[in-house]
């Protein structure tokens, strides 16, 4: 089988910092990325229907499933299911910040992490702008049922208290 080498990059022969490798001409770095992204990502859909967003698509595929929903009048969840890592963390940005557009605005956001199977320091970071967003707009933000990992996450970065974290016993306002 032979090998495409079109958009390969081809070794420059330097051995010191800088690039060692040069792509062909009109196809950066950037551009090779997002041309693999698109092929890999294919068709997918989001909730049975067609996605316009390219960062829902990438979450389908890679492993990431968001639940919304109003749990109690003021209180709205957002369920978190398979992993948050840096190919998803784009998703997990969107649909928070979806629910800071919302109207009306809640008073209370959860993100309930009890079926989060993995969380990188990417998922990580956007729990945390999130909890930032939500602070500038006066919400309540908590992080709910943690699993073992990510509670490990939390606790080696001294970020439970500030996401307001809640054990499983708590998950979810009725």
């Amino acid at each position: 089988m032979r090998r495409d080498t079109s958009t390969a990059p081809v070794p420059t022969g330097r051995s010191g910092p800088g690039p060692r490798f040069r792509f062909p001409a009109g196809l950066g770095a950037g551009r090779l990325r997002s041309r693999c992204c698109e092929e890999r990502r294919g068709t997918a859909q989001w909730g049975g229907a067609s996605v316009g967003r390219v960062q829902e698509k990438a979450a389908v595929e890679s492993g990431l499933r968001i639940t919304r929903r109003q749990t109690a009048p003021g209180v709205r969840q957002v369920a978190l299911d398979g992993y948050a890592d840096m190919d998803t963390a784009a998703v997990l940005r969107a649909a928070l910040e979806d629910e800071f557009g919302a109207t009306p605005l809640p008073t209370t956001l959860v993100v309930d992490c009890g079926e989060l199977s993995f969380c990188a320091s990417a998922g990580l970071n956007e729990l945390l702008r999130g909890r930032l967003t939500a602070a500038g707009l006066g919400v309540t933000f908590q992080v709910a049922s943690p699993r073992d990992q990510l509670r490990r996450l939390l606790h080696l970065t001294e970020t439970s208290a500030l996401l307001g974290v809640r054990p499983a016993t708590e998950s979810t306002p009725s």
